[in-house]
This record gives C-alpha cells, structure tokens and sequence, in this order.
C-alpha cells in the first residue's frame, strides 16, 4: 500500500459527532482506508505535542468514518 500523505502526522481533524476541529496523531492506514489515530493527553500545546512523545499521547483507537481533514477543506 502507498504511503498516505496523513500518517505520522498531527493532524486537524473534525469528527462527525462533534463541532470542531481537533488534534489527532495519525498512527497507521489499515488496509480498508480507516485511520489508526492516538489522542492528544490533556490539553498540550501544539509544539510540544508535535513532538510525538508516548507519554502525550492516549491509546491507539480507530478514527470514524466521516471524519473530515482541515487540509482537505481548506486547500
């Protein structure tokens, strides 16, 4: 499967039952297009998060069909 632009990346996603945007890692693409995402701890800031450090993050959990990417909207 070819790289996905998303993966390993902080992103700014808006999920479908929710109202903005949030911060989401992207972990990994499985093989049915879905997104492994990781949650951001807390409330960090931008430029320590984009650090990726394990301990700022919570487990890994899928991202829900629907989910729109702010770069995508905003391109």
């Amino acid at each position: 499967m070819p790289k996905d632009r998303h993966v390993g990346k902080l992103s700014y996603v808006k999920l479908p039952t929710g109202k903005r945007f949030v911060w989401r890692w992207i972990v990994r693409k499985r093989e049915d297009g879905r997104y492994i995402v990781r949650i951001p701890k807390g409330n960090p800031s931008i430029a320590t998060a984009a650090l990726k450090h394990d301990s700022d993050f919570s487990k890994e959990g899928l991202l829900p069909i629907g989910t729109v990417f702010y770069d995508d909207v905003h391109a």
